[in-house]
């Protein structure tokens, strides 16, 4: 016997190559107020592309580094950083725990997300550290 299943999928789904640049484009669909949360590697990475996709869409952004592991601690953390700031959407570049803690940040806020994830190439790689 079949039993019933929920099936979600995000509202818009956009894959390709310098998809990052036009992230201005895609977020003022869901407002001009963003808060970005990111490691300290990948903010390195994409904050020059990022800063100016949201610029040319009048989009402003706060960012806040992501210590790397998830925690109760972490979230009410994020979630306390942009609390009062009238943020419109939640966005997290990079890859598994970033993109778990951008999700549920928005859910504690709220609030809409919108998450970045990144192909990791060799040249990527950084020395140290990523938090």
């Amino acid at each position: 016997m079949m039993r019933n299943f929920l099936f979600s999928s995000p509202g818009k789904y956009v894959q390709g190559s310098g998809v990052l640049n036009e992230l201005g484009r895609y977020l003022s669909a869901l407002g001009s107020k963003v808060f970005l949360i990111a490691n300290n590697a990948v903010w390195t990475i994409v904050q020059a592309r990022v800063k100016t996709s949201l610029k040319k869409d009048d989009i402003t952004c706060r960012y806040k580094r992501f210590n790397g592991e998830s925690s109760q601690k972490e979230i009410a953390c994020l979630a306390g950083f942009t609390f009062n700031e009238q943020t419109s959407v939640v966005v997290g570049p990079g890859g598994g725990k970033t993109l778990d803690n951008t999700k549920t940040v928005a859910n504690e806020l709220k609030l809409s997300f919108a998450i970045a994830r990144l192909q990791w190439r060799p040249e990527m790689r950084l020395s140290g550290r990523c938090w």
